[in-house]
């Protein structure tokens, strides 16, 4: 024989008592429509502040050699310093700035350029940080985002 557990009356709950209340429901609901109109208000008030600002980027190329050449033989030689690459530094256009002996064109153009030389991130796995870097997202097994853009 089964036994049976009996719920006194007290304890259960009318239909009535069951669900959001009115009360409740126009509480989150007034809450979400003035967090939305203070957001879009902050993001007008951000574009504005940056109507004045002239862009003077036309393009951008990223230039990321996975396999390439090391930063030592290429874009950051470290001229006198015992972590100097195998090739010569020769200075660019860009003051304080030394590539290659092996990039004298592109040293000429070097007043041109952006160059990031250090990454940080709390990301240990190179090929974690990598995708982090390109998509701004931490990779996960379930969500392939695209590269860049």
């Amino acid at each position: 024989m089964k036994a049976q557990v009996r719920i006194p009356e007290s304890e259960i709950l009318d239909s009535r008592q069951q669900g959001v209340s009115r009360r409740n429901f126009l509480k989150v609901g007034v809450s979400s429509f003035l967090g939305l109109i203070a957001m879009q208000h902050l993001q007008s008030l951000a574009l504005t502040s940056l109507e004045g600002i002239a862009s003077r980027a036309k393009h951008c190329i990223v230039l990321f050699m996975n396999g390439g050449a090391s930063q030592l033989d290429t874009f950051d030689p470290k001229p006198d310093t015992l972590n100097a690459g195998p090739f010569a530094a020769i200075p660019t256009r860009a003051e304080g700035i030394h590539f290659s002996e092996h990039l004298p064109q592109l040293a000429e153009q070097a007043h041109h350029l952006s160059i990031i030389r250090s990454m940080v991130s709390r990301e240990g796995n190179h090929e974690r940080a990598r995708y982090l870097l390109h998509t701004g997202y931490a990779p996960t097994g379930s969500v392939r985002h695209p590269t860049l853009g």
